[in-house]
């Protein structure tokens, strides 16, 4: 805006738009100065390295010699004419200051983001340089070169600008994405843990203590619902989730199916270590794979362990079985098991910084690894 109005303040165009030639007088020098003293702060605000206490110097003594013209003028020892030798000076040693900084941020400390302001930033101080040197040899009319490459700079600037809101558009665009993904991954394995088979096997095995135990039916309908609160609150809830919490809700799926597999299903807890957040529904589908697809294939049935451990950085949750164990390289039965475990792991990455990983032996059993950064609950 202040190079603008210097424009406009130039012989050129003062003269018709504007009687008062003394205000003009006065305003001209201030408006160079303030353009000095912005381009410097602009180009400041890229600057990375030791370049940027440079500028910040720079800039700071512009500003004190603003300080100084101005107060100057109000006491009536200078006006805007004689105070343009002192300007100029000022100014190219500024100028020069530029040029050094932008030089030493692109070439010696390799700084790339620079490099779209590093040519139209340099012809315009190379033009500043030029006509400050014109101020004292008069080789050419004033402004002949400095304008030229003001327009330059600014059409460089417009530029950047376009493509800086392209990209933010994009990223806005890609982190929505994201946003849907995530949201249908949630749905996903939400409908993957209230499958009709397993509300059916569950209902109706609940339905058959009733005739016989009532008490223990009564019991059973109290994990079922909790275990049915858990799977559709997880779809609202798109935070990480105390590992108490993810606990519990693989207490009452595991309640359920132990009632329904009796002793084929068995079951150790190693919980060293609890205080954690963790995506909701991460280790209920790993559990559910581990007695779906592996303990509950065999006849005779197996051991199922669960395991949480902590070292100074990382929170670890081991879910082993000694099931039919699969093939790593093969889909498992009919996909399920790696599309479950790649939205666990999906989550696990976007959501926390989390890993997943996995080992199967065909007979021997399966053994997944959740490894996430320690992020306790706070209090």
């Amino acid at each position: 805006m202040t190079s603008c109005f210097w424009i406009l303040l130039s012989p050129e165009y003062s003269t018709l738009l504007f009687e008062n030639t003394a205000l003009i007088m006065q305003l001209e020098p201030l408006c160079i100065l303030s353009s000095g003293v912005f381009l410097a702060a602009y180009l400041g605000s890229f600057m990375q390295t030791k370049a940027k206490r440079i500028n910040n110097i720079t800039t700071a003594f512009l500003l004190l010699f603003i300080v100084g013209f101005l107060i100057l003028q109000l006491m009536g020892f200078t006006d805007g004419y004689e105070v343009r030798t002192a300007m100029v000076i000022v100014l190219g040693l500024a100028a020069l200051a530029e040029t050094g900084e932008i030089l030493y941020e692109e070439f010696l400390c390799r700084k790339h983001d620079f490099r779209f302001l590093m040519v139209p930033g340099l012809l315009f101080l190379f033009t500043a340089l030029w006509e400050f040197l014109n101020y004292a040899f008069e080789w050419f009319p004033p402004g002949r070169l400095l304008f030229p490459g003001f327009i330059l700079l600014m059409a460089a600037q417009l530029i950047h600008a376009i493509r800086y809101i392209r990209s933010a558009i994009l990223m806005g665009l890609k982190t929505q994405k994201l946003e849907n993904e995530l949201t249908q991954n949630r749905i996903s394995i939400m409908l993957s843990q209230i499958q009709p088979h397993f509300l059916y096997n569950s209902l109706l095995s609940i339905k058959q203590l009733c005739d016989t135990q009532p008490r223990k039916a009564s019991v059973a309908l109290e994990h079922f619902s909790y275990f049915l609160r858990g799977s559709l609150n997880s779809l609202s809830d798109t935070r990480l989730i105390p590992f108490e919490k993810e606990l519990s809700h693989v207490r009452d799926y595991l309640y359920l199916e132990k009632m329904r597999f009796e002793e084929r299903l068995n079951i150790e807890w190693d919980i060293t270590f609890s205080d954690f957040l963790l995506p909701p529904l991460t280790l209920q589908p790993i559990v559910e794979n581990a007695v779906r697809y592996g303990i509950t294939e065999r006849e005779d049935g197996g051991t199922l362990r669960i395991h949480s451990s902590r070292t100074s950085e990382w929170v670890r949750i081991t879910v082993t079985d000694d099931g039919v164990g699969f093939s790593e390289n093969e889909s498992g039965t009919d996909g399920r098991i790696h599309i479950g475990l790649n939205n666990v792991r999906w989550r696990l990455e976007n959501q926390c910084g989390g890993t997943l990983q996995l080992e199967s032996r065909p007979e021997t059993g399966t053994k997944v690894s959740i490894i996430l950064p320690v992020k306790e609950v706070p209090e």
